[in-house]
């Protein structure tokens, strides 16, 4: 055989071995896809829940939103009743205050009249 064929045989032999190695690591790369592709498929649910949740979170923000809401109209209507009344007990207030005042005043002119006959 001349040289030229025995490294060719050389390096046909080299590569084969290095092929050997390499097909040594298929069924742990097999079992590493394995786990990747569960940890996936774990990932999709937690995911799916994840997703779940939010839309429950929404709904209950929503509700929330929807009852404080008209708790304050509530609360604002009920601000203006009493705004309200509070004005008219001012107005009558300031009648009863103009009433006394002319009563003292027409006191203190019947008692000046008595006091001077």
């Amino acid at each position: 055989m001349s040289d030229t064929n025995q490294e060719l045989l050389l390096k046909i032999y080299q590569e084969v071995i290095e092929t050997k190695e390499k097909v040594k690591d298929v069924p742990k790369i097999q079992e590493e896809i394995l786990v990747m592709k569960r940890q996936i498929v774990e990932m999709q649910q937690e995911i799916k829940e994840i997703k779940q949740e939010e839309r429950n979170i929404s709904g209950s923000v929503a509700r929330i939103e929807v009852e404080h809401g008209e708790k304050l109209v509530a609360l604002f209507d009920a601000f203006k009743v009493n705004t309200e009344n509070i004005e008219k007990q001012d107005r009558r207030i300031t009648k009863c205050e103009n009433i006394v005042e002319k009563h003292d005043h027409e006191l203190y002119i019947l008692n000046s009249k008595i006091q001077n006959t």
